[in-house]
């Protein structure tokens, strides 16, 4: 490892490196239930219900703006739940145009052109499932 510009770097040893990294686990799991319990769907549900979820099944996955979590068209086999900010639910629009352009005094050529719009249909917060 080299230092590609002037650094500062913590050293952290092996056992409390895993020690803190098993809190932060933890730490993520109790909020995961927290915010499943916020949830419309599991709201019903207890705490200790809750617990009894395998949280080795959910994962979390980060996504950057803009970043496509699924298109339109593919085989869901997942459920998502908004953690932190927001998604949008959007519909792909393709649109055929067909222009005439004369190319003489009786002729003309048809041009087709394809359009894709995206269209917003809703934005989802967190808490929201979709999927």
């Amino acid at each position: 490892m080299i230092a590609h510009c002037q650094c500062k770097v913590l050293k952290l040893n092996r056992v409390h490196y895993d020690n803190l990294l098993f809190h932060v686990k933890q730490k993520s799991k109790i909020m995961t239930i927290e915010l499943l319990h916020a949830a419309t769907y599991f709201k019903h549900w207890t705490i200790a219900r809750l617990q009894t979820l395998n949280t080795k099944a959910i994962q979390e996955q980060n996504f950057a703006t803009n970043d496509y979590i699924f298109k339109q068209g593919d085989i869901g086999e997942v459920v998502y739940m908004v953690k932190k900010g927001s998604v949008i639910v959007e519909t792909r629009i393709e649109v055929d145009e067909y222009n005439r352009f004369p190319i003489g005094p009786s002729n003309w050529e048809i041009v087709k052109t394809n359009r894709v719009y995206r269209v917003n249909l809703r934005r989802l917060g967190v808490g929201s499932f979709f999927g």
